[in-house]
């Protein structure tokens, strides 16, 4: 289940690098700018990162304790690139958030839901070594 969880997640932050976090007018007065994943270079390198990351750990589910660390690392990416936005988005003189923005802590749920399921996964493989 947690391998569904982790292509969600990549797919999420793949499509977030498309539409807009955050639409307004930024600081140079430009009326309807949409921040995008694409404006800086720290907010695609961390996008790409998180659906790499989702991506190698799809693969890893012979080796729980490494797609555990790898989901560990890019939760915390997450909430770096969620700083990032914000940073970005405070330059603006007045807009908003748009709908799309809500992709980014459907990743951290995504995220989460894949190291629940890890977790749960490891605890049936020592219950069941430990009945041998």
């Amino acid at each position: 289940m947690q391998s569904l969880w982790l292509l969600l997640a990549a797919l999420a932050a793949m499509v977030s690098l498309k539409f807009p976090f955050y639409i307004g007018t930024n600081a140079s007065g430009r009326v309807s700018y949409s921040l995008t994943g694409t404006e800086t270079i720290p907010i695609i390198i961390a996008t790409v990162v998180i659906s790499t990351l989702c991506l190698v750990s799809i693969f890893l589910f012979k080796s729980r304790p490494v797609q555990l660390k790898l989901c560990l690392i890019g939760l915390l990416a997450e909430v770096v690139l969620i700083l990032l936005y914000q940073n970005e988005s405070s330059g603006f003189t007045a807009g908003g958030y748009a709908l799309s923005s809500i992709l980014q802590p459907c990743i951290m749920l995504f995220l989460l839901l894949a190291i629940r399921g890890i977790r749960n996964d490891e605890k049936l493989i020592r219950d069941s070594e430990r009945f041998r």
